[in-house]
């Protein structure tokens, strides 16, 4: 039976089999009783299962969703520093270990072992030098960095000659929700109540090099989002300085829409809105597209022509876009009646306080 689309007498969500039933009615194609076991093999039926998960992945850009709304917090982790520490370092070698000879004092392998979590966490050996990662955690004494080191080699004899260092470990980059999709309000007003502004990648890099060869730590001031964490698994977020201390920040954001497996799985979309999916879907599947770069296009597509004043805010961006009101322009409202036609070039806006083009 068709579900009713109406009224909703009552229902907020349709499943994911009914919205794919009423999309192959409408495609006058065979119904599917169901997307699972030796039933749900059937070509027709699993084409329509990865075109509908492809569109609720994707049309989450649109709107916000209730349904698909959630709260995260962000757990910064306070730097931690080593003195007086016996280290064995070759330049030319991505290797450092803390000597065998160090069984004591602040800066031990005691006091400051190296653990699992450590990965990826930024550090500085002594003073001036470059800040390298820790790309490989070896033992609770010994690391790799993500590049050679290029300072002086160093072999500790226990003698009370030894070069002593003091090194810093500190973490900016932190994972994101694994469904995390986008934020709930604009990226600029993402971490605003905690002080922090948004910067797209370039800028936040350019703030990142001014520091030189020191590792800053205080309050973030700057964050961005690009990359992934080592597993590919999560998002990461960046902060710049990096933290000093231990905080929590909350947020809000929107949920990357979970995949239709089951028959029971339900579709987060209100059902006053499921229409937006099954025109979606119906539009990808009457161009027979199923290869995800051609799907991709065909999808932005779709959602540009469906309505562009749902257009949502997108990842923090660097360039700001200029776009001139028809109103404003000049030429193209005297010239052409008002036709609107766009005569704009290079760094010029055809605009009444622009002037008259040559």
């Amino acid at each position: 039976m068709e579900p009713d689309r109406g009224s909703g007498g009552g229902k907020v969500m349709d499943t994911g089999l009914e919205v794919i039933n009423e999309i192959e009615r409408r495609l006058g194609r065979q119904v599917s009783k169901t997307i699972e076991g030796p039933d749900g093999d059937r070509s027709e039926t699993k084409q329509i299962v990865l075109l509908v998960n492809r569109v609720l992945k994707n049309l989450t850009m649109v709107e916000d969703w209730p349904m698909l709304n959630a709260d995260g917090t962000l757990l910064t982790n306070a730097p931690i520093t080593g003195t007086d520490v016996r280290l064995d370092l070759t330049n030319g070698s991505d290797v450092v270990s803390v000597s065998s000879h160090d069984v004591s004092g602040s800066g031990s392998t005691q006091a400051t072992p190296f653990v699992l979590a450590h990965l990826s966490w930024a550090v500085q050996i002594g003073s001036g030098t470059p800040v390298y990662r820790i790309a490989e955690i070896v033992s609770p004494t010994q690391i790799k960095l993500n590049r050679a080191w290029i300072g002086d080699s160093n072999a500790p004899t226990g003698a009370s000659t030894d070069t002593l260092y003091s090194f810093t470990l500190a973490m900016d980059q932190y994972a994101l929700p694994d469904d995390f999709e986008r934020p709930l309000d604009d990226w600029t007003d993402f971490l605003s109540d905690y002080g922090v502004t948004a910067l797209g990648p370039v800028d936040f890099k350019k703030q990142r090099r001014r520091m030189g060869a020191s590792l800053d730590t205080g309050d973030p001031q700057f964050f961005t989002v690009f990359g992934t964490d080592p597993t590919n698994t999560f998002q990461l977020i960046h902060f710049h300085p990096f933290p000093d201390q231990q905080t929590m920040m909350g947020y809000s954001y929107t949920k990357v829409h979970p995949e239709i497996k089951t028959d029971r799985d339900l579709i987060m979309f209100p059902v006053a809105q499921i229409t937006i999916v099954i025109e979606a879907v119906m539009y990808l599947a009457n161009r027979d597209y199923e290869d995800d770069q051609r799907m991709g296009a065909s999808l932005q597509e779709f959602m540009t022509q469906f309505n562009t004043r749902f257009a949502k805010k997108s990842i923090v961006s660097d360039t700001k876009a200029i776009n001139p009101k028809v109103f404003y322009r000049a030429r193209s409202l005297r010239t052409t009646a008002g036709r609107g036609v766009n005569i704009d070039y290079g760094d010029f806006f055809d605009r009444y306080d622009k002037g008259v083009l040559p």
